[in-house]
């Protein structure tokens, strides 16, 4: 019989170290073990950070976006079905930078701004163009903050499709899902995305 834990000193003390990243989650999912989270954080930390510093290329974004992505990744793994752990951490990694980006390149500027309509917006010089294009970057900036609020399957799923231009076949290979689980989580996403939406614009 396979051991989950080995001897260190006197007694048996667990030994996380040793188990597999399936293991690993299954015991994080069914006991909400601290010992399995700092165990997981430790194991691939380095590797997200490697991964959000080559992407937004700032030291100290990318470990603001180390914690903000173990948060999301822990929660996830409660609600998903991760098939391979590491490939789920690199998904969850690559998916909050390019929000992050999302976020940094839609933030807006106040209507008073002097630079509003030519910085911002380049090329508008017509008032009413300038703000049919404002309504849609608010509108984006709402959609990328409301998958933020979506379970991060549902997430992912629409942040390949919708804002990286993914296939659901280049999905299903990057995330691990299958074609009908990515149908609907994407179905269900644009949903919950949508009844967010409404419910801003009635409030």
């Amino acid at each position: 019989m396979f051991l989950l834990f080995k001897s260190k000193g006197k007694g048996n003390v667990p030994d996380f170290s040793s188990l597999t990243d399936e293991e690993l989650v299954r015991i994080f999912t069914e006991q909400a073990s601290e010992q399995a989270m700092e165990e997981i954080f430790n194991r691939y930390s380095h590797l997200v950070y490697g991964v959000c510093r080559n992407l937004v290329k700032d030291s100290e974004v990318a470990r603001d976006l180390v914690l903000t992505v173990f948060e999301k990744l822990l929660r996830s793994l409660a609600e998903s079905n991760v098939r391979s752990l590491k490939a789920w951490v690199l998904v969850v990694a690559r998916n909050e930078c390019y929000l992050h980006f999302r976020k940094a390149k839609y933030k807006m500027v106040s209507i008073d701004d002097e630079a509003y309509g030519h910085t911002y917006f380049p090329g508008l010089s017509d008032e009413g163009e300038m703000e049919n294009h404002l309504e849609k970057e608010v509108l984006l900036t709402k959609m990328v903050d409301g998958l933020e609020k979506l379970k991060m399957e549902q997430n992912i799923c629409l942040n390949l499709l919708y804002l990286q231009g993914k296939s659901y076949q280049e999905i299903c290979e990057i995330t691990g899902f299958s074609f009908m689980q990515v149908k609907s989580h994407v179905q269900n996403g644009k949903r919950n995305l949508k009844l967010m939406l409404e419910g801003e614009t009635d409030a």
